[in-house]
């Protein structure tokens, strides 16, 4: 029986790790075109990675907002700033507030 829970659960894990990867695709040819279509892979990804526990990688993570789940491009739903060494970005539909260090010492 444990066998075929772990295989189960590692055909599980392969199969979203693929759905992710193809999410990924539509999310980035599509970012400027369709911005509908992938704030809905958008949030799909993140979905699907909480379900699984997969992690993202850092360049996916940091165009997903965490307050609203929807793509973050910068000049048309993002705000860029530079403060103290630090980029902050600002969604502007839910005005989550995301920091990041420039530099690291």
């Amino acid at each position: 029986m444990q066998r075929a829970n772990s295989s189960r659960k590692r055909s599980r894990r392969s199969a979203a790790e693929s759905a992710i990867f193809y999410l990924k695709e539509v999310f980035e040819n599509n970012l400027f075109v369709d911005e509908k279509l992938s704030n809905s892979a958008a949030s799909q990804i993140k979905a699907i990675s909480k379900r699984h526990s997969i992690p993202l990688d850092s360049i996916t993570n940091d165009l997903i907002c965490r307050g609203c789940l929807n793509i973050l491009t910068p000049g048309s739903n993002s705000r860029i700033r530079i403060v103290n060494r630090m980029l902050r970005v600002t969604c502007i539909k839910c005005g989550k507030i995301r920091r990041k260090p420039l530099f690291r010492t």
